[in-house]
């Protein structure tokens, strides 16, 4: 008996083979592992941030220092030398009248008004002068020069134009008034010169 233990019996059942556990199920039910998930957060490219495009830098006009198409460029305009030269000729001749007409301008009355005929001059080769510089495109300071001079001299004709044409009623007035010895004679002088300044300022309307 005790013999009989320990033979195997022939005719016993096989024993229960090992089931596949669920991991294992899994494991051979699973195909190919997926490719890695693209997109931003996967991938090795995780956590960097995409490249970005060049950016171009633009100048003060919006452009990037190219004209765009269909825009028209604009040229700078040369200038032109004999034109600038004459323009600067004729600016020489309005410093050299403007000039003595300041020195004869120092003169009393009635021997400034001599000065005229120097600012007429100077006004006429100032305009002169400032027109051949515009034609001639003469940068510099040279045009708001003539500008300014040109102003300054027709003010200053118109002045002693008026003097010339009123300079006898100041001679009567300055007679007038050397003759006076009482306060009312010295306003009758005034009040003679306002009436025929008056008067002459109505003519020249009329």
């Amino acid at each position: 008996m005790g013999e009989n233990a320990g033979v195997s019996n022939p005719y016993a059942p096989p024993e229960d083979r090992r089931r596949p556990t669920d991991d294992d199920s899994g494991a051979h039910e699973t195909g190919p592992s997926a490719p890695p998930a693209s997109g931003p957060g996967h991938g090795p490219d995780q956590g960097q941030n995409p490249p970005h495009a060049p950016q171009l830098e633009l100048t003060p006009s919006g452009r990037n220092g190219l004209t765009p198409p269909g825009a028209t460029p604009h040229p700078t305009i040369p200038t032109e030398p004999v034109g600038a030269e004459r323009a600067r000729r004729s600016a020489r001749l309005f410093g050299i009248f403007l000039l003595g007409a300041v020195a004869l301008n120092t003169l009393p009355e009635p021997a400034r008004a001599v000065a005229l005929p120097f600012v007429i001059a100077a006004a006429v080769f100032g305009i002169r002068a400032l027109v051949l510089a515009s034609r001639a495109h003469v940068r510099g300071g040279l045009v708001p020069m003539l500008a300014g001079g040109v102003a300054i001299s027709v003010v200053w004709a118109l002045y002693l134009g008026t003097l010339v044409v009123i300079w006898p009623m100041i001679a009567d007035r300055e007679e007038c008034m050397a003759g006076a010895l009482t306060a009312t004679a010295t306003d009758e002088c005034t009040q003679t010169f306002e009436d025929d300044v008056a008067n002459l300022r109505e003519r020249a309307r009329g």
